[in-house]
């Protein structure tokens, strides 16, 4: 009886979609969406006003403790974050587009490669660094700031195109950050707006009926000591992490360390797909219901 059961479960599951891994499931309609605020000082996002940031928090799992790599500047950050590996192994330490792209496989390459339709909507133009021209995902490079770049993404959303994975890079608080200091007005206004974006986002989720199958994360690729980064200081390098979804805890803090090369696998791993051996980055499993 025990047997039939759980084939029978399995095959009901086959039906609907529905692939387990370990700690919970993930539907063929799913979708994860990562964030990352250009610049956010996680001391600064922490302690600010920011309602729709620390409501996700709440809603799921967070610490402001996270760290990023070194050089901590926006390429090879991000260049961890969506491949999981640490710079010595992903080689990117410059932060201009030189013409060289990514030489590791990305989280992009893995879900396109298992039919997961993934896209990127961006708001600086060297981050034409991770996509090369024959991979199969959709890099949208889009000028005039974060306001631009959600709105891009929400009318994505709203078109009903499949999608399995999305990235959303809002560059301003950096820009924000290097023109008047992470202690100004500026910088302030400018995750203040990040905010209000991440609102405008989920309020488009729930428009669409998208908001229960979404899995969000929320962080940086480095924060800001004054008008500058690329350092090893605490202010420069430590950032925000934040995610929410069905499968994810509530109200947990996470106090074991994160650094920002565990995104990657822990992302594949919502999808059941196994992270390949010798990433840097690991699941972080305790997030997990």
């Amino acid at each position: 009886m025990k047997r039939r059961a759980i084939v029978g479960a399995i095959s009901i599951a086959a039906v609907l979609g529905i692939v387990f891994f370990g700690v919970g499931f993930f539907s063929r309609d799913s979708l994860v969406i990562l964030i990352s605020i250009d610049g956010a000082r996680a001391d600064r996002l922490r302690d600010g006003d920011f309602k729709n940031i620390h409501s996700l928090a709440q809603q799921g799992a967070w610490t402001y403790n996270a760290k990023t790599v070194l050089p901590s500047r926006t390429l090879p950050a991000h260049a961890s974050l969506i491949s999981g590996y640490d710079v010595p192994a992903h080689g990117i330490t410059w932060d201009e587009w030189t013409g060289t792209y990514l030489s590791v496989p990305s989280i992009f390459d893995e879900l396109v490669a298992r039919d997961k339709p993934s896209f990127a909507f961006v708001g600086k133009e060297k981050m034409r660094t991770f996509r090369n021209m024959d991979d199969a995902w959709e890099l949208n490079i889009i000028e005039g700031g974060s306001r631009r770049v959600m709105d891009e993404a929400r009318r994505f959303i709203a078109s009903g195109q499949r999608a399995s994975f999305l990235f959303i890079h809002l560059p301003n608080p950096d820009k924000m950050g290097h023109a008047h200091g992470e202690s100004s007005r500026e910088y302030a206004a400018a995750l203040g707006e990040a905010d209000g974006l991440v609102g405008e986002l989920i309020a488009t989720l729930r428009e669409e009926r998208k908001y229960d199958q979404t899995t969000l994360i929320i962080t940086a690729d480095h924060g800001m000591l004054g008008n500058h980064h690329g350092g090893s200081t605490p202010e420069e390098t430590t950032i925000p992490w934040i995610v929410s979804g069905k499968s994810i805890k509530k109200q947990y803090e996470i106090t074991e360390p994160v650094d920002i090369f565990d995104t990657a696998p822990t992302i594949l791993s919502l999808f059941s797909i196994q992270p390949r051996s010798g990433m840097d980055g690991r699941v972080l499993k305790k997030i997990f219901q």
